[in-house]
């Protein structure tokens, strides 16, 4: 049994666990052709994930947006699958620097990994906090927010199992990442899948944000720490703060009612929702 992200099913057989965040598009585009003509891995590999349970993780798109654009950067904003991969080893390598992030945010051309979307004079900034709404609604309305890739088809559980914030997963206040941890085991308990015993896994959250990264170009995002400029260091003008917290409130309105009442994953994102409201409504204050 495996543990994947979307992004890389074909990696691995016998998936148990699905783990899933903006911005990753695989479980929009399992029905369609990767650049270089095979079948892209849902499709591929079907029966080998049908019973996962699916992990989404969310994180406040002030920051979300600014971490996607370092991925960009170090994969040389990749155009197709075989170029990206030949810059894998450059993954969590450094932080992109402020030019390179102020000139992605105010890119006017189209983005081509939403081919469908309207060719509207719209920053990439501006699109990219459409994106990820989009991929929230996508997950906890089980894919019927885009007929054309209806997840139910692929997926047996095809909403996710548990919500995770990544802020509180990785909180420096121990209480609040044990907790959140918690939180994800619980989804991933089933019959026949051995876990390792309760009383060991609050170890293992301590181990791993201890973890010192002593090798180059690790899976850990700290590695970039010293490199490049940090989030603090790239800005967010006021209108796509403006944008962000409008998205949010939509969501909001959507997830806090009925039929989404009695759901506990909605709830729990409405409640990591008003935070990163607060958050955002507070740097917008900061701005003036």
């Amino acid at each position: 049994l495996h543990w994947n992200p979307d992004a890389e099913l074909s990696e691995a057989k016998h998936v148990a666990t699905i783990k899933t965040s903006y911005p990753h598009q695989e479980s929009r585009d399992w029905l369609m052709e990767t650049p270089h003509g095979a079948a892209t891995s849902w499709g591929t590999w079907h029966d080998e994930f049908l019973n996962a349970t699916t992990i989404y993780i969310v994180r406040n798109p002030r920051d979300a947006i600014r971490a996607y654009q370092d991925t960009k950067k170090e994969l040389a904003y990749a155009l197709d699958w075989d170029e990206a991969q030949s810059r894998k080893g450059q993954l969590y390598s450094r932080h992109a620097r402020v030019e390179s992030w102020d000139n992605w945010r105010n890119d006017l051309r189209q983005e081509i990994r939403f081919p469908d979307d309207p060719l509207d004079q719209r920053t990439r900034g501006s699109r990219e906090i459409e994106n990820w709404g989009k991929h929230i609604d996508y997950w906890m309305t089980a894919g019927t927010s885009d007929p054309d890739r209806p997840l139910c088809t692929v997926l047996t559980n095809c909403e996710p199992g548990v919500i995770v914030a990544f802020e509180k997963l990785y909180s420096s206040d121990d209480a609040t990442s044990e907790a959140e941890f918690d939180r994800l085991v619980t989804a991933m308990e089933r019959p026949g899948l051995p876990l390792i015993e309760e009383e060991a896994r609050h170890c293992v959250v301590k181990v791993t944000k201890d973890k010192k990264v002593d090798f180059t170009n690790g899976w850990d995002d700290r590695n970039r720490d010293g490199k490049g400029n940090e989030f603090e260091d790239k800005s967010w003008p006021t209108e796509l703060l403006e944008e962000m917290v409008a998205q949010i409130i939509s969501l909001i309105g959507v997830y806090s009612v009925t039929p989404y009442l009695a759901d506990a994953n909605a709830q729990y994102l409405v409640t990591v929702l008003d935070g990163y409201l607060a958050e955002i409504q507070a740097d917008l204050v900061a701005q003036g």
